[in-house]
């Protein structure tokens, strides 16, 4: 054995079996030599750590490991988040883990199904243990898990247990805004609403932090659909839509579409909850369409203002004979016919408006094309033929029936109705501050004005009444309407509608409601005068407060009474000669 002796002069002697070896090194230098192999070798293993860590996390899924299993990130793409006009949250991102085994890293498979059963209770040892034996190299346990189970499952101890994270998208309001929103699949792509129209936009990491928000109202959108469940369940309805938008620009505040969804969990509800009533479905509307067969013959000027119509008998036109609901007098002068809904009447003002003329309306007003607006679901109009549009279906279309719409077309082309003839865009992105709107002038000023009066006087004193919110000046027209099947109409199935704006001496907002074949209660009918049109009242009273709109006060009563006044009881010397 060879030993060192270290004189006073720090020389090194090494003695080796009694023979003394005068060696030249110093400690210093001894030292030196020691720190720079130790250096170099730290390094080296440093070096090596690194080039594993960065080929983990570059090329491989697991990239650090856990007391229990490995953990890895999805490719799930966080989405942007989507909010009201007013930022509240309608759509956002939620890192979830999932649960993931590879059975051939299992090292005591008996033991890690029994703990994984104890965790979850849905899942019993038995069938855990067959799926660790089952030979497959990988399979997905549970889609998500909450972080009480990783810390469990973290004490398990086995390397199989691979916790993957990714990004799941919630939606805080639930069923409110299902039909609009829509919902994304378990990759993260859009499948409806919203989700899917801007999916590309929504997933643009250039402005991640930059949010979707759209032009609808959460307050209002709740009030809506609070008001339509209570007449659904009062009614024994089988559906019901509700829209609010702003009448001179065409923003949609709420649309509603009830049965909804719960677009956190799509699966869980039959497949016609996921149907969008307000853009997919389109209905035969019946009388609240009379609304576009009016503007029509006011701004194309094919009647006189003061013309009366013989209403006493049925109009026979070919083998078909058209009727009234109720029977008022011989004699309807124009705002009666549209305040009491008559077919006959209504029937009769088409034909002097004629074909060619009706037909270039329905052009002109977009009722012969999907409605354009932010969401995939749109429905297709459905309308006679050039062949088949014949004086007959001319008729029935004046009065609701031959043609089916949206109801979003209805409440967009009813904007321009009553906005002084502007047809705007609807709209489920919040317009900018400073953005221009573009509208397309499609009816006079003078056909405008005279329809806001006819839409007031039905409220006052017609089919409308029971719409009439205190101070609020709402205008509107009622709709019932025979539901179309596969044998004809069906008498006992109804449509239930009304559509109205307010203030009617400067409109602000559209509101329309429908309900889907309401039953009558204590014998009183289910039409839209008495089952739609108090929905509306309710709804206006409720929203006008938070829209800033205030009832008229008693200064101005006066004026805005003598703004919306239209006479429309003729003087009796206007009936000689008929």
């Amino acid at each position: 054995m060879n030993r060192i002796l270290l004189h006073k002069d720090n020389t090194a002697i090494l003695l080796d079996q009694g023979v003394n070896t005068n060696i030249p090194a110093t400690l210093s230098d001894l030292s030196y030599h020691r720190l720079l192999i130790i250096t170099l070798f730290i390094s080296i293993f440093y070096l090596a750590i690194c080039s594993k860590l960065v080929n983990i996390v570059l090329f491989q899924t697991d990239f650090a490991f856990a007391s229990s299993g490995k953990q890895a990130f999805s490719g799930n793409i966080a989405r942007k988040e989507i909010v009201d006009r007013n930022g509240y949250i309608l759509a956002t991102n939620l890192p979830i883990a999932s649960l993931n085994i590879r059975p051939s890293e299992i090292f005591d498979k008996p033991r890690c199904a029994k703990l994984l059963s104890e965790i979850f209770s849905d899942l019993s040892a038995e069938d855990l243990l067959a799926k660790l034996n089952s030979g497959k190299k990988y399979f997905k346990l549970k889609n998500s898990i909450t972080p009480n189970e990783q810390s469990q499952i973290s004490y398990i101890g086995e390397p199989g247990i691979l916790f993957e994270y990714n990004n799941r998208r919630v939606y805080p309001q639930g069923n409110l805004f299902s039909h609009v929103i829509g919902y994304v699949d378990t990759e993260g792509n859009g499948v409806s609403g919203v989700e899917k129209f801007f999916d590309d936009h929504i997933i643009n990491n250039e402005a991640p932090d930059e949010q979707l928000v759209l032009s609808v109202d959460a307050a209002i959108q709740s009030i809506v659909r609070e008001e339509l469940e209570a007449s659904v369940e009062h009614f024994g309805a089988k559906a019901a839509i509700g829209i609010v938008m702003d009448t001179n620009n065409g923003e949609i505040l709420s649309l509603v579409s009830l049965p909804d969804f719960n677009p956190n969990n799509p699966g869980q509800s039959p497949a016609s909850n996921l149907y969008n009533k307000v853009t997919h479905g389109v209905y035969e509307l019946g009388s609240i369409f009379k609304v576009v067969t009016f503007a029509i013959a006011v701004d194309s000027e094919k009647i006189y203002l003061k013309d009366i119509y013989n209403v006493s008998n049925k109009l026979q036109l070919a083998r078909f004979k058209i009727g009234d609901y109720k029977k008022y007098a011989d004699w309807l002068s124009l705002p009666e016919i549209f305040m009491y809904s008559s077919n006959i009447g209504t029937g009769k003002i088409s034909l002097d408006i004629g074909r060619e003329i009706q037909q270039q309306y329905y052009k002109k007003f977009g009722l012969l094309n999907p409605v354009d607006v932010e969401l995939p679901e749109k429905g297709v109009p459905l309308f006679p033929s050039q062949y088949n549009w014949t004086d007959v279906t001319m008729v029935t279309m004046s009065y609701g029936h031959g043609i089916a719409i949206t109801p979003l077309h209805l409440a967009s082309l009813n904007n321009a109705i009553i906005n002084g003839g502007y047809l705007y865009k609807p709209t489920l992105v919040k317009i900018k501050d400073d953005e221009v709107v573009k509208a397309e002038k499609i009816l006079k000023d003078e056909t405008s004005d005279y329809m806001r009066r006819l839409y007031r006087l039905t409220v006052e004193k017609g089919t409308g009444k029971k719409a009439e919110a205190a101070g609020y000046m709402l205008g509107g027209k009622t709709g019932s309407a025979e539901k179309v099947t596969g044998k004809g109409y069906h008498k006992s199935e109804k449509l239930s509608s009304f559509v109205g704006s307010f203030p009617m001496q400067d409109p602000k907002y559209t509101v329309l409601v429908l309900l889907d074949t309401p039953k009558s209660i204590n014998r009183l009918s289910s039409t839209g005068g008495m089952a739609a049109a108090p929905i509306v009242k309710n709804i206006v009273q409720r929203i006008a407060p938070i829209l800033g709109v205030k009832p008229v006060h008693e200064d101005e009563a006066e004026e805005v009474y003598n703004k919306l006044f239209l006479e429309y009881t003729p003087e009796q010397e206007a009936y000689q000669g008929f």
